[in-house]
């Protein structure tokens, strides 16, 4: 970046559209702002790269994520430790990995530690810097003793058997949990005499078998043709439940040794630290896509990162259409072969929706300018002094705060048909 990007403004967005192929079998599809330092070189980014802020879908197998992470520094330790929010309902982003289509992911970053998670313009989540990461930002001010251990003669039971109970006589637990059906009857075209499986007449022993070196012929068998219903053998009556069978459970009372769960004593933490601006993380000095990907086809655009509401929604006007051509771009490709002239015309319906978009919004503006102006009957024209930005802010939030010249109507009406 030319520009360092540096927390000290009341909020951040991130924000860019991605498409990502239903055929992705394992790859991620996030951003990365860069932590600035010292022997930083792009030319080896890769995943061990330090950075600030990662967000992005991420997937692998049947394993699917939106990750938001940010590394937060430890002051007693002077090292960073990443900072993980797990939070995000999966069925209100799983669909961006199966519809083919692309979509505009936004984080946006408040200075009061609080962000919001937004996809093609609805809120999916939200939450605090402060409380909903893993691991906390700020650990625990106490701690359990490791020291404290819990006594052997401890009981954790709250409640015990009886032991004053007895069993009742009438009570057998001898007696088995089914028996036969002594009114079960014998069916009329039961076959005892006949075998379920009988000798196959077809398959005969070898000649050639040797039983001290192939073993005991056994004869293959087959189904009797008698049994085809399976009413063929031994006929035994079906079991039914034993109405004597039953157990007996004896009751549970208090237990009277019954302490509860131990749990250790707390004692304060060593590696206490509180932090109450988690919002102010390590500059960022550039903004990097890791490409691990198993498969190809991610397609990444319109990538923006500000410290102006307006402008995000400014830039998502403009470019709100553009995934939509992408995927007419794509049909029409595959549906004519002359690629050239497919690109000719969405170039062009590009370059008009475009070009109403900037139009309205420019309009837009000199409307509200004019409403904020009190009525003059003059059509001089007002100097304004020059005002130059200041070398730590944001240029485009620079120029939508630059002052606007007062126009007389002739003037606007001149400017208004020159866009």
């Amino acid at each position: 970046l030319s520009q360092k990007i540096k927390f000290d403004k009341s909020m951040l967005i991130v924000q860019y559209h991605v498409k990502i192929p239903p055929s992705l079998s394992c790859g991620g599809a996030y951003i990365k702002l860069i932590s600035d330092q010292k022997d930083l070189n792009l030319s080896t980014f890769q995943d061990i790269t330090p950075f600030t802020i990662m967000f992005g879908p991420d997937k692998c197998g049947a394993e699917k994520r939106l990750h938001f992470i940010f590394n937060h520094k430890n002051p007693l330790l002077n090292v960073y430790e990443e900072k993980h929010f797990e939070k995000i309902d999966l069925n209100k982003f799983a669909h961006i990995f199966t519809d083919d289509k692309f979509h505009l992911l936004k984080l946006k970053i408040f200075n009061t530690n609080e962000f919001e998670i937004i996809l093609d313009r609805i809120k999916i989540a939200s939450g605090s810097l402060m409380n909903d990461f893993t691991p906390p930002t700020n650990p625990p001010k106490n701690i359990p003793d490791p020291y404290d251990v819990k006594p052997e003669d401890w009981d954790e039971l709250e409640m015990i058997v009886d032991p004053k109970a007895i069993k009742p006589d009438e009570i057998d637990e001898n007696q088995p949990p089914f028996i036969p059906d002594s009114k079960a009857k014998i069916p009329s075209d039961w076959l005892e005499e006949e075998n379920i499986n009988i000798l196959n007449p077809e398959v005969n022993k070898p000649h050639d078998w040797d039983e001290e070196t192939d073993g005991e012929w056994e004869p293959d068998t087959m189904p009797n043709p008698k049994c085809g219903n399976g009413k063929c053998g031994k006929w035994a009556p079906p079991q039914i439940p034993n109405p004597k069978y039953k157990v007996w459970t004896p009751p549970m009372i208090k237990n009277p040794a019954f302490k509860g769960i131990f749990k250790p004593r707390q004692i304060p933490n060593p590696k206490y630290f509180y932090d109450e601006h988690p919002y102010k993380m390590r500059p960022v000095a550039a903004i990097g896509f890791e490409l691990l990907a198993v498969n190809p086809g991610i397609i990444f655009d319109n990538i923006l990162v500000t410290f102006d509401n307006d402008i995000s929604d400014l830039f998502d006007s403009i470019t709100l259409n553009v995934g939509y051509l992408a995927s007419i771009y794509d049909h029409m490709v595959a549906t004519f072969s002359n690629k050239r002239a497919v690109a000719a015309i969405v170039v062009i319906l590009v370059s008009i929706i475009s070009t109403l978009l900037m139009y309205q919004a420019k309009r837009k503006s000199i409307e509200q300018t004019n409403s904020d102006i009190p009525e003059d009957k003059s059509d001089e024209e007002t100097p304004t002094p020059p005002q130059g930005p200041e070398n730590d802010e944001d240029p485009l939030s620079v120029l939508r705060k630059r002052p606007v010249t007062r126009q007389s109507k002739k003037q606007q009406e001149s400017q208004e048909n020159a866009i």
